[in-house]
């Protein structure tokens, strides 16, 4: 697991992509994000909070959000919105933010709502193949007209583009991590680091997360571990490399977190390579 920002700025997606069962990475982007749902049960992770999504179900994610998907049945079809917010402002009324999950029944109440987003998104799928989406008027108008759809039956009274203190600093702890996971680091020298309190660090970062700060730091150990063994360092090289203090640390983490040993992965993965040639 990593958490990262994907940076898609100006760019209008809508697409639908079929999901495995897996958590994705923690992520969050610059753009509005509205996923809907299409053949099976999904959960989603979203500023901390946890949804379990049904089919139809719609989950609306504001830019610089953290979220991750949590799919819970292999073939799973998600249909994925982006946009950037100032295409909004081209209306003078004042726009306000969706609710995180809106749900199929809520929708299905609406007379004609669903067929109406069902065109528009179909619409959009087929304009937005076209080169340099975003400069494409038509695209923009379509995609407006979705969010304002939505908006009309869905608002929440606050500002879309208030920022969030705690989300800002989850941002900062991240980017820490990130940057250092293969160094001596641990939730006191963060804490020290970022002038925050370890209980004060600990809690943002379990609220967006869902994990502790330890095992988000061992997640990027394996994970970065994983990638120089199946391109031939020893298990030696790959703990020391990795961040992890001996061997014998690496090796009680990696069981722990994978369930198996450095060496079993290694040839697990082999054969996996062989079958697909």
């Amino acid at each position: 697991m990593e958490i990262v920002q994907e940076i898609r700025r100006n760019e209008i997606i809508c697409h639908t992509r079929k999901y495995k069962t897996a958590q994705s990475n923690f992520h969050w982007h610059e753009n509005y994000e509205i996923c809907q749902v299409l053949n099976k049960p999904c959960n989603f992770r979203v500023d901390g909070q946890l949804i379990e999504a049904n089919v139809g179900d719609i989950i609306a994610i504001n830019e610089h959000t953290i979220h991750q998907f949590l799919v819970l049945n292999d073939e799973t079809d998600i249909r994925i919105f982006q946009f950037p917010l100032k295409i909004l402002m081209n209306f003078n009324s004042v726009i306000e933010p969706l609710k995180v999950h809106i749900t199929h029944e809520e929708i299905f109440a609406i007379p004609e709502l669903e067929e109406k987003l069902d065109i528009l998104f179909d619409m959009m799928e087929k304009e937005g193949k076209a080169i340099k989406a975003f400069e494409n008027p038509f695209l923009q108008s379509i995609a407006a007209s979705v969010y304002l759809l939505l908006e009309r039956h869905f608002s929440v009274s606050q500002s879309v583009f208030a920022k969030n203190k705690d989300r800002q600093m989850f941002y900062k702890i991240v980017e820490y991590i990130n940057e250092h996971f293969k160094e001596e680091i641990s939730v006191s020298s963060i804490s020290n680091e970022l002038y925050l309190s370890r209980g004060r660090l600990a809690d943002v970062f379990k609220k967006y997360s869902g994990v502790s700060i330890t095992e988000y730091i061992n997640s990027l150990r394996i994970n970065n571990a994983n990638y120089m063994l199946m391109h031939g360092s020893t298990a030696t090289e790959a703990a020391l490399e990795s961040g992890f203090a001996s061997v014998r640390t690496f090796n009680n983490v990696y069981k722990s977190v994978m369930n198996m040993t450095p060496s079993e992965y290694v040839k697990k993965e082999r054969i996996i390579k062989k079958e697909k040639v």
